[in-house]
């Protein structure tokens, strides 16, 4: 059975607890260019971001990483390196998603459009954080920098997208 967030979020509520959905996403890096998406459609929709989303059920989280990015962006990744676990939580709706963020310097393909994302390719120093989510402007230049990462955001709920509080710190290892 397919769940919308919408229903999942009413679902959650009344029982009073926390799903947590694991997650990638992954940047795709030239030079001193990174490859973004416009999300389409469901979760996330007009706001740019890396390629990625839920794991399926089987799935390592980098089989996910590269299965998200063949579906959204018509790429196969050959290289990346995993950098960050954020715990994203959304405390009206009671959700949290666990991202696992890579980084892809090598790929076969160019990045395509599809039914899920838009691609366009950025200079780094030009990222457009104002179509983003609100946490990216504050976390991405800092993973972008390198070393590895752990931490939790946590928003209003995902509709408003209303940041509350961005906790990150450098580690030696990543959790999983």
């Amino acid at each position: 059975m397919v769940q919308t967030i919408q229903s999942l979020c009413i679902q959650l509520k009344r029982r009073r607890c926390v799903e947590t959905i694991r997650m990638t996403v992954c940047f795709p890096l030239t030079g001193t260019h990174i490859w973004l998406g416009k999300k389409k459609r469901s979760f996330g929709s007009g706001l740019w971001n890396g390629f990625g989303g839920r794991q399926k059920l089987g799935e390592t989280i980098r089989e996910t990483a590269k299965r998200e990015s063949h579906e959204e962006a018509g790429i196969m990744l050959i290289r990346m390196k995993r950098v960050a676990v954020i715990r994203f939580v959304f405390r009206q709706t009671r959700i949290a998603c666990e991202v696992h963020y890579h980084l892809s310097t090598q790929w076969r393909g160019v990045p395509v459009e599809t039914e899920e994302m838009f691609p366009a390719i950025f200079e780094i120093d030009d990222i457009p954080y104002g179509t983003m989510w609100p946490a990216d402007k504050l976390y991405l230049p800092v993973v972008l920098s390198g070393g590895l990462w752990v931490g939790t955001c946590i928003y209003s709920d995902p509709v408003k997208r209303r940041l509350i509080r961005l906790d990150l710190s450098e580690t030696k290892r990543l959790p999983y």
